[in-house]
């Protein structure tokens, strides 16, 4: 989505424009006079935004689960009254497991070969703790999934004229001429999309 920005006005009859790292501080206006912005949703509110729903993903959803199509109900190709909806489904991030591991590494094994013969006792006992607590890891989950299902509204004359969002390439193209689903791409660039013929 957009960068945040609102104009924020200053007893002395001048605007103090603020963005959304400038939630909950004070900044100055030109001036010279101290302003308090408020809180993340309010600038949100101000700005004419939901002031919860943060990316194009969320706010996808809660259109979606507020029955509102956000590509509505016409073609978005000819602007068609009978369009046949095509379901899709955006993966914008999906989370990573990273296992733990099951042995120590084979640097920590060379060098507690090194130490049993080499080294003193202390050291050994530092290696060896050191390939304990490898063994003790537990998994790890990095990120997180973000999933968002959207329909694409496409007549069977646009789908059969080269705009099948049949085809991830041709999909992607028919998401850039509805505005949430273009802030969708840009936000998450790399999305894949899966999408379904109607039934």
């Amino acid at each position: 989505m957009s960068e945040l920005a609102v104009s924020l006005p200053c007893e002395c009859g001048g605007q103090c424009e603020v963005h959304s790292a400038d939630a909950g501080t004070q900044v100055k206006c030109s001036c010279g006079q101290s302003l308090t912005v408020p809180s993340l949703g309010k600038l949100r509110q101000l700005a004419g935004r939901d002031a919860y729903v943060t990316n194009p993903a969320e706010a996808i959803r809660k259109k979606t689960l507020s029955g509102i199509h956000p590509a509505g109900d016409r073609c978005i190709v000819c602007g068609s009254n009978d369009p046949q909806q095509f379901k899709c489904v955006a993966e914008c991030e999906s989370s990573v497991l990273r296992e733990a591991a099951q042995t120590a590494n084979s640097f920590t094994k060379t060098l507690m070969w090194f130490g049993t013969i080499l080294l003193m006792p202390r050291l050994l006992l530092l290696f060896f703790l050191r390939g304990r607590q490898d063994l003790d890891e537990e998994p790890t989950i990095l990120g997180h999934d973000v999933i968002v299902e959207f329909q694409l509204p496409v007549c069977a004359h646009c789908t059969n004229s080269g705009h099948n969002p049949l085809r991830m390439r041709a999909a992607k193209q028919l998401m850039k001429r509805v505005e949430i689903y273009q802030q969708l791409l840009d936000y998450y660039p790399r999305l894949t999309l899966k999408v379904s013929a109607p039934e």
